[in-house]
Order: structure tokens, then sequence, then C-alpha cells
């Protein structure tokens, strides 16, 4: 799995705002391809709307000698990517039909990797004043969540202490203190060199989780619950 984050612009509907492609198989033909962002204001006029959509790499080319996809032409909106050669980056052009609106090519950096292609993704909304406001916020990992395991978090910040304005976060690692139980799983992901610490909950359906963040493990258990729901699971 190969997990990319960067920027995405589309119109006044999506303005500067973080987004993630996640490929869990790879680039070929009919490998499926999720993605997820929120949008800045979409066309009823909510605000901070998160968006998830699935779906599959459609066409697989050369462009000046550069490898190529596009994926997503079963949604309303589409991608070409130009993958870069050690697969670390991809350049990303989004349009919304071949004759359509096409906005500027966007780069976006390998954010995450992980050794197997099944995944679980969910998603869910954030909030620590005053950096961030209902701010879209994604875990990322393996669906047996055992200790080990690669996992995710990732968000956007409204603005940080510096004054600069949405801001990605991602912390990756690998799932510690694993525990499961009658009521669901419990684990936590506290790596050393992350100032963030985290612990979730998911109930026995899989399909909720309870996130917490902190600075220190110690503050964990008195801090809020943020809801995450299931997006995608591959098993």
């Amino acid at each position: 799995m190969k997990v990319y984050r960067g920027k995405l612009n589309w119109l006044i509907y999506a303005v500067n705002e973080t987004c993630t492609f996640v490929f869990p198989k790879g680039f070929a033909v009919g490998d499926p391809v999720y993605t997820a962002y929120q949008w800045t204001e979409n066309s009823s006029g909510a605000k901070k709307v998160n968006n998830f959509v699935e779906g599959y790499v459609n066409m697989d080319f050369v462009v000046d000698g550069k490898r190529t996809i596009r994926f997503h032409e079963e949604n309303y909106y589409h991608f070409d990517a130009t993958i870069s050669s050690d697969e670390k980056s991809i350049v990303v052009t989004m349009r919304n039909d071949p004759h359509g609106s096409v906005e500027k090519p966007t780069t976006l950096d390998l954010a995450m990797t992980s050794d197997t292609s099944a995944l679980v993704l969910y998603m869910g909304k954030y909030t620590e004043h005053p950096f961030a406001d209902n701010e879209m916020i994604m875990v990322i990992g393996s669906p047996n969540f055992s200790s080990g395991n690669s996992i995710g978090v990732f968000w956007q910040w409204t603005k940080q202490s510096g004054g600069k304005e949405k801001v990605p976060q991602t912390y990756t690692g690998t799932v510690t203190d694993f525990h499961q139980d009658t009521s669901g799983i419990k684990f936590d992901f506290n790596k050393d060199s992350n100032y963030y610490k985290f612990s979730m909950n998911v109930d026995n359906s899989l399909k909720n989780m309870k996130l917490r963040i902190a600075t220190q493990p110690s503050l964990l258990p008195n801090k809020p619950d943020i809801a995450l729901t299931l997006q995608k699971s591959t098993e």
C-alpha cells in the first residue's frame, strides 16, 4: 500500500485543501484507488464537508517518457497522475470530464507505505482550538490493528501557531499496546519521536472508532473522544 498526501484545488469548492490518495495494491489497470479530501464549500453551500471516493485505475500509459495513470473515470471527478521513477511522488491533475474543467497539476508526496494491501480507513472531524477547527481527520491501518502493524493518522491544521494556514499533518508508525476484549479493540500508537500520542477504541462492528490525541500518553485518558466512521475495509 502507498499513501500520498498533498494539496487540492478545484474552482471555488476546494481551495488549498489537503488531499490523500491511497493505492492499496499498485498502479496497474484495475487496481483500487481511494481518495479523501474536504470541500472548502460544496455546491450546496456547506463548508468543510468530508469527501471520500473509491474507484479504480482505468488507464496506464506514458507521457513524455513518464508513467502516467488515469483513475476514477467511473466517478464525476477523475484524475491523471504522473508517477516519479522512485514512486515517492505523483503529480496529479483533476478534471470533471475529458472536455470539462481542468485544474493545474499538483504534487503529492509519499506519506505512508505498508507491505500489505489490506486496509481499513476511518474518517471524522477534529477540533483543537485554536489550531484545528472542524478539520477532516483520518486513520489508515491494517484491518486487525495487531501490534507492529502499520498505522497512519492524518489531518490538516486550520492555522499553525506560526500563522500558516491549511497545513497537512502526518503521523505514521506501528501499533503499540494492542488489547481486545468483549467490547472491541483498544490500541495505542505512541512513537517516541512523535509530538502527539494516540489511543484508539474500535467497537465490535469495526464500523466506529474513538480516537484520542495528546502530547503525553498519561494525558490520553482525560482527552475527549474524536468519533471516526469506517469508510473502507478491504477484508
